[in-house]
This record gives C-alpha cells, structure tokens and sequence, in this order.
C-alpha cells in the first residue's frame, strides 16, 4: 500500500521553540524493520504537474521581473515571494519562454541575476 498526499514537517529546540520548515508531497514511502520504520521521501512543491509543461509565451517593456515570476507562480496555483529589488529590475527588450517549462524559465532568470529561484512551501 502506498502513502500519498501531503506531509508538514516542523523542527526545533526546546529553547526556541518549533518552527514550520514547510509541506512537502509525498513520493515515496518504505517500511523496513521489525519495529515499522517509515522513510518518506517527497518535493518542497509538486513538480508533476504544470511546472515542467513546455510552453511559449512572452513578456515585452514596460513589463518588469515581478510581473514575470507573478505570471508563473499564478499559472501554477503558488504564491510568489520575490525580493522587492528583483521584482523592480525592468525588462531591457523582450523575455521569452519558447518551449520552455515554469520551472526552468526561473532558475535561467534566477541564474541571469544571480539569485535563487526554488519552489517549495
């Protein structure tokens, strides 16, 4: 049998308290040993869906990165957080996503800044 949805993990100290590290979807699952040991693997967003679809699409000047990465976290049911000083870098001509999933349009981008693109909760 296997185990599916969704998983919250929280992590802490006794002096500072728990803290939500995030939810993850779950991948895989593994009992071993006698004593019912679970291995749960999963992803910080659930990369088989809309993420990895190619797609082609465009976005042209006045347009700036923010409305770019909000356009890809809507189409993909996420909430963006962007640092402000990235969302405010104008677009100098053109960015185009031709053929290309979400998920690798943002790490280019991330990558063309150097900034960190992810996708997790």
């Amino acid at each position: 049998m296997a185990l599916t949805g969704l998983v919250t993990a929280a992590v802490g100290w006794e002096e500072t308290g728990i803290v939500k590290v995030g939810q993850f979807v779950v991948t895989e699952t593994v009992k071993t040993g006698p004593r019912a040991e679970f291995h749960i693997t999963g992803h910080s967003a659930d990369l088989t869906k809309t993420l990895k679809g190619q797609k082609t699409r465009s976005w042209v000047k006045p347009k700036k990165l923010g409305d770019v990465l909000r356009d890809v976290a809507r189409d993909n049911r996420l909430a963006p957080a962007i640092d402000q000083e990235l969302a405010e870098i104008e677009i100098e001509k053109i960015i185009v996503q031709t053929g290309e999933s979400d998920m690798h349009l943002v790490m280019r981008r991330a990558r063309q800044y150097g900034a960190l693109g992810k996708f997790k909760d």
